[in-house]
């Protein structure tokens, strides 16, 4: 369990990606603890109508409030997945963050679930005798763990 003492969302946009239409996609990158980690936030807008120092669209007309609304709809999303894993005491990575974010859960295993998994693909590796240690070695582990 490691807490971050470091933690920053920033939108920049990717000027050398310009598309066909001169629109530039958006990207959130996400730094924690000095190591980061971007991800597309699926808009895209001209290099022209972008803010670099406040990280958000230029002007005061109703396109540019809609857009950065959205920008601080994903900004108050991304700090909500840091403060989850911060309060279930989760280690907080800017990969854990942007995997809350997205909605992609680790998966957890259990013991027998990683000795089933090994005997299963070593079946033609490894010789017959030493399968049988292995099997040996799940049923013991299958007796201390029902203790």
């Amino acid at each position: 369990m490691r807490y971050s003492k470091t933690f920053g969302i920033q939108f920049i946009i990717r000027q050398n990606k310009l598309d066909e239409n001169g629109m530039t996609p958006i990207r959130a990158r996400i730094t924690v603890d000095g190591k980061r980690v971007e991800l597309s936030v699926k808009k895209k807008i001209s290099p022209s109508l972008w803010d670099h120092g406040r990280g958000k669209a230029k002007g005061n007309n109703p396109e540019s409030r809609t857009f950065n609304r959205f920008l601080d709809h994903i900004r108050a999303r991304v700090l909500e997945c840091h403060q989850e894993l911060y309060i279930e005491k989760k280690t907080i990575t800017p990969e854990t963050v942007k995997n809350r974010f997205l909605g992609i859960e680790e998966q957890e295993h259990t013991l027998m679930e990683l000795v089933d998994f090994h005997n299963t693909q070593n079946m033609g590796v490894l010789s017959e005798g030493t399968l049988k240690n292995y099997r040996t070695t799940e049923r013991h582990l299958l007796e201390f763990l029902k203790t």
